[in-house]
Formats: C-alpha cells, sequence, structure tokens
C-alpha cells in the first residue's frame, strides 16, 4: 500500500479547486463576515450544549468553535475572540470535567469512553446509542476540534487553557484512534479499518446485514479533528497518523461511498445516485436512518464543510453530484440541510456559494446546528480567489 499524504491542510479554509493558494478576503467580503459574526459571537454557549447528547452538543461546540477561528484569525477582533473563547472554554469543561448530563465513563467489557445515557436499562436510543459504541469517531471528533480551535487560539493570547484539557482530549483520541497495542485500557484503532480503507460506525448490538457507517464527512472529520489536535500538543506521530487516515479515506470513499462518473468497482445502478447512502458490510442502502429525502442521503455525507472536506470531495465529483442530483431539488428544501448543501458548492463553485449565504434573502432557517453565517462566509470567501 502506497500513499501520498496531503499534509499542509490545517486550521485555515483550504480548498483542491485549481489555483487556490492560500485564503483572501476583501473588504466587501470581510465587512459580511464581520456583520454575520457580530450577530453570533455573543451566543451562550454554555446553555446551548447542555444536552443529553455528545453528538450534539459537539456539533455545537464546534460550530462556534469555527466562530472563534474566524473573529481570531480573519477579523482580528481582541474583544469578540476573548468574549466568546471565554464561552466556549467554559462550556467545554463542563464535558472535560465530566458534568454534562450523561457523564461519561470507562467501559471494562470492550474497552472505552461511553454515555452512560442507556447503558443501566439498554436504551440504545440515548445518544444514537454512544453507550454501546455507536459513532464514537461521530460524536467525539466534533468535541476534539473545538478543544484544539480553542487551544490554539489561547495560546496565542498567552494562554495554556490546552494542559488543563490535554488528558480528557488525548483520551477521546484514544478511544477512537489508539495505534498501540501497549495500551492496555483500548483497542487498537476502534473505528477506522485500514483494510477498508474507511471506519465503522456501528457498534456491539448485532444487525443482520452487517456493521454499517452512514456519515462518511463525519468519519474523517475525526481524523481532521485529530490532526489539529496533534499541531496543538506538538505530537508530530499523531498528525502523520491523521494524514495516513485521510489519504487512505480519500481513496476509498471516493470508491464506496461517493460515486463519480468514471467510478469502475461500484454496480452501475449504484454509480447513478452518486453516493452510498447507508454502507453495510453486506449491502448498501440508498436512505438514511432519518428519513429518505435526497438531502438527507447526500448532506449526511458533507457534514460539516471544512478545511478537509475538498481533499475527500473533489471538485470534479461535487459537479457532478450537483448538476446531476441536486440542483434541482435545492428550491424545494427550506430547512438547515439547504446551508448544508449550498455550503458543499464551494467545493467546486465558491462563487455561487458565497452569493447564497451573503444574499438578502438570506435566512437563518438555512442553517444546521452546526453551522454558523461566520464560518460559511469565511469559508466561501477565502476559497473563492
Amino acid at each position: 500500500m502506497s500513499e501520498t499524504l496531503t499534509t499542509g491542510i490545517g486550521k485555515d479554509p483550504w480548498s483542491a479547486i485549481s489555483g487556490f493558494s492560500s485564503p483572501a478576503y476583501s473588504d466587501a467580503e470581510l465587512a459580511a463576515i464581520k456583520a454575520a459574526a457580530a450577530d453570533e459571537y455573543s451566543a451562550d454557549v454554555y446553555s446551548s450544549t447542555d444536552l443529553d447528547s455528545m453528538y450534539t452538543s459537539g456539533k455545537i461546540l464546534d460550530k462556534y468553535a469555527y466562530v472563534l477561528y474566524v473573529c481570531h484569525y480573519v477579523l482580528q477582533d481582541s474583544d469578540k475572540t476573548k468574549t466568546l473563547l471565554a464561552s466556549l472554554k467554559k462550556a467545554i469543561e463542563r464535558f472535560s470535567g465530566n458534568s454534562q448530563t450523561y457523564p461519561l465513563c470507562y467501559e471494562t467489557n470492550w474497552g472505552g469512553i461511553c454515555s452512560t445515557g442507556g447503558m443501566s436499562d439498554g436504551d440504545t436510543s440515548i445518544d444514537y446509542g454512544n453507550a454501546f459504541y455507536n459513532d464514537h469517531h461521530f460524536h467525539y471528533g466534533y468535541h476534539i476540534h473545538a478543544a484544539a480551535l480553542c487551544a490554539l487560539v489561547d495560546a496565542d493570547l498567552g494562554g495554556s487553557w490546552a494542559s488543563s484539557v490535554k488528558d480528557w482530549v488525548n483520551t477521546l483520541v484514544r478511544d477512537v484512534a489508539n495505534p498501540s497495542s501497549d495500551d492496555s485500557h483500548f483497542p487498537v484503532f476502534r473505528n477506522f479499518d485500514f483494510y477498508l480503507g474507511h471506519s465503522i460506525a456501528h457498534g456491539i448490538t448485532v444487525y443482520a446485514d452487517g456493521k454499517d457507517e452512514e456519515s462518511s464527512s463525519e468519519d474523517y472529520n475525526f481524523a481532521y479533528a485529530m490532526k489539529i489536535w496533534a499541531s496543538v500538543i506538538n505530537d508530530t506521530n499523531m498528525s502523520n497518523r491523521a494524514d495516513l487516515m485521510l489519504a487512505i479515506s480519500k481513496r476509498a470513499m471516493n470508491v464506496y461511498f461517493l460515486y463519480s462518473q468514471d467510478n469502475s468497482v461500484m454496480p452501475s445502478k449504484f454509480i447513478g445516485n452518486y453516493c452510498s447512502g447507508i454502507w453495510f458490510e453486506n449491502k448498501i442502502a440508498h436512505t438514511t436512518y432519518f428519513g429518505t429525502n435526497v438531502e438527507y442521503i447526500h448532506g449526511i455525507h458533507m457534514l460539516p464543510i471544512t478545511p478537509v472536506s475538498s481533499l475527500i470531495r473533489g471538485p470534479t465529483f461535487v459537479k457532478e453530484e450537483w448538476e446531476n442530483v441536486l440542483s434541482s431539488k435545492i428550491d424545494n428544501v427550506t430547512d438547515g440541510w439547504k446551508g448544508i448543501l449550498m455550503l458543499n458548492v464551494a467545493l467546486y463553485d465558491p462563487a455561487t456559494s458565497y452569493s447564497f449565504f451573503s444574499g438578502s434573502d438570506f435566512s437563518t432557517n438555512y442553517l444546521d446546528n452546526g453551522m454558523s453565517k461566520t464560518w460559511s462566509l469565511a469559508y466561501t470567501a477565502a476559497v473563492n480567489n
């Protein structure tokens, strides 16, 4: 096996579109981003993440961590940065201090960090079955990345907050992607399968069609989060492992999850769908666990749109999927899935995506609970150069 690693992707917006070099913003774009940040930076992050779900709270934490990134690195607004950083730290410390609604525990049978929600009564519906090892890479990836961005900003401001959450974040990484058989507390790479080339999301309960994964994007979001956290703690080996996981994922996901029309592996009837839906060990089901809408099936393989999204979801594939499936459906989507689909457009046509988010008729109804207008504008503007 030989992989070419893309090592240059970091915390800043990045694109695989030909001609992209580094983020750049016009005065008009900065003004639009500043206006969006003024509406979002002062949110009560602590209250909005006081939830019974590691997954949902993680999405919201990461949403505001991206707003923090924009306030600090793009707008260079010290007051907004300090206000939001304090709010995010307080919210993250609820989880690092294990005082959330369903605290985490170390589960000894399988060796992992699990939610206590549903553990006593076997209720796998609580927090998407986290207690039964479902989706740990999805859930913890958001928390790891949010902590990483906060730690980077805090360090820029002269702080040492990273040291107070380091053990907690490292433990989440170990739960999902411990690399060493010498670690007696966790299995080696619980979720990521180096032979398959991607992760398995389903935990320890039995399914007739085998284990599965519904969201390829939240899979590689974990590896990306791990890479950014590695930059916080200066762990070169962790960063290299993340880059390797991303390189392998890029190749495998563009065979088994994302279907460009030159795909020569999958059955021709599948290729016309452009994305898998739910990948099982024994079948592929072009649907989701929460509905059959086209925007659900495709959108769950997009979110969240981050600097690493364009590495996996290349411009050619995104253009094909948009023009042949999604462009004819988008006018009928009026909720948060619309924002997800339109931010995904930036992976091949950032100008159209930026126009959508900056338009006078934009509605916050179009934002998923893990999305902010601030980051959406900052990302689309940064790669539109």
